[in-house]
């Protein structure tokens, strides 16, 4: 049941770090904060995990959708998809390790 929860919240932070773009290197990206807006501490302000540690699923599909007309999802799937009626959305998500229950959790 775990795990349920932790792919479910890796997948809305997944997506939802998606909606800047089409999945291609031409985009660089959202424009970072000016360093007065970074936090100099707290849970945010410095490494997690190592990338060891994380868990890592490639191409997870999770919608699919008419094609326009020409349209695709990545730089990489541009050949195969351009001229197929179905889009498949597909996303990668990495998953922390589980943590050690030290106290009462919620769920």
């Amino acid at each position: 049941m775990k795990f349920i929860h932790a792919l479910t919240a890796a997948s809305t932070l997944a997506v939802l770090a998606a909606c800047g773009g089409g999945g291609g290197t031409e985009s660089p990206g959202p424009t970072p904060p000016p360093n007065g807006d970074i936090p100099s501490t707290g849970l945010y302000a410095s490494t997690q995990y190592t990338v060891a540690q994380l868990t890592e699923y490639k191409d997870v599909k999770y919608s699919t959708r008419p094609n326009g007309g020409g349209q695709y999802t990545s730089d990489r799937t541009k050949a195969s998809e351009k001229n197929d009626p179905t889009l498949t959305l597909l996303m990668d998500i990495w998953v922390p390790p589980m943590p050690r229950r030290t106290s009462c959790s919620p769920w």
